[in-house]
C-alpha cells in the first residue's frame, strides 16, 4: 500500500502542470477604480488590485481563459476612461556578481 501511494505521488509530481486560471493585464485609466470595475462588469473580468498606491490609475485585472486575450485587449482599449492596457509579463531580474542583497 505504501509503495502504491509513493508511486502515485511521484507520478503526480512528474506530470503536474501549473494551473493557469486566468489571463492578467495591466490597465491604466483616468477614471479610477470605479471606471475599471464598470468595464469589467461588461467584459467579465475582475480588478485584482491597484498597482500605483493611492493614485488610482494603474490596476491589475484578470480575465478568464475563455476570453481571447487579443480580443480582450482590443475591446478594453476602446472603452471610455482607459488610457492603455497590456498583458502582465512576469519577469525575473538577475543579480550581477557585484550586486549585494540588502540585509
Amino acid at each position: 500500500m505504501a509503495r502504491r501511494f509513493l508511486l502515485v505521488t511521484i507520478l503526480f509530481v512528474i506530470f503536474a502542470q501549473p494551473a493557469h486560471a486566468a489571463y492578467r493585464f495591466i490597465v491604466r485609466t483616468n477614471g479610477g477604480i470605479q471606471t475599471v470595475r464598470q468595464i469589467c462588469t461588461l467584459l467579465g473580468c475582475t480588478v485584482t488590485r491597484g498597482l500605483d498606491g493611492s493614485l488610482g490609475q494603474l490596476f491589475l485585472v484578470t480575465a478568464p481563459q475563455s476570453i481571447s486575450p487579443t480580443l480582450f485587449l482590443l475591446t478594453r482599449q476602446t472603452q471610455n476612461g482607459v488610457l492603455g492596457a497590456e498583458p502582465d509579463a512576469i519577469t525575473t531580474i538577475p543579480l550581477g556578481p557585484d550586486t549585494a542583497l540588502p540585509s
